[in-house]
């Protein structure tokens, strides 16, 4: 069986509540040609993705929707065999496919992960979404020079913590709330 999480009902909360989610079961995937299947590792929790649901974005009964870094553990793809390490959209899922058909948004494309380059969690973060919105942000919309300083408003969590990180010849504050 394959566990996952899923909305409880459509979202009528201004935040997320207890109430909001369960635990529901499903038969376990099974790869189609050009598909693999994944074990979830690490799922990204993002802010967005609240968003994402009171949008309707996740139907009822669907896995809730996250970034994941998983296992492959069965595979129809060439180049990709059981024990390699993908970035993925498995969601809120214990398992997932990944690969020809499978729905998922256009941007978040799946990828073979190399561990001997990095922790392959990075993904998720420093390598990942987070890290991408930082960098541009920072480096191609500021276009920070040396000397100034650069504000981040709303600076809590993984965003500000890369664009830190990032540096910028400068100095950095952030603004909370």
């Amino acid at each position: 069986m394959n566990r996952y999480w899923t909305l409880a009902g459509p979202p009528s909360t201004p935040w997320p509540t207890e109430a909001t989610y369960e635990v529901a079961e499903a038969a376990m995937p099974v790869p189609g040609p050009n598909q693999a299947l994944t074990r979830t590792i690490y799922v990204s929790l993002d802010p967005y993705q609240w968003g994402y649901q009171r949008r309707g974005a996740v139907a009822v009964g669907d896995p809730c929707h996250a970034r994941t870094v998983s296992q492959v553990v069965a595979s129809n793809i060439d180049g990709i065999v059981p024990g390699d390490f993908v970035f993925g959209t498995n969601g809120w899922a214990e398992y997932g496919l990944m690969g020809e058909g499978v729905a998922r948004p256009a941007y978040m494309i799946p990828r073979k992960l190399d561990p001997a380059q990095g922790k392959i969690s990075n993904a998720l973060d420093v390598l990942g979404m987070l890290g991408l919105t930082a960098y541009a942000g920072l480096m191609l919309q500021c276009a920070p020079r040396p000397g100034e300083t650069v504000v981040v408003s709303a600076a809590a969590g993984g965003f500000t913590e890369i664009t830190g990180g990032i540096g910028c010849g400068g100095r950095l504050a952030g603004a909370g709330p």
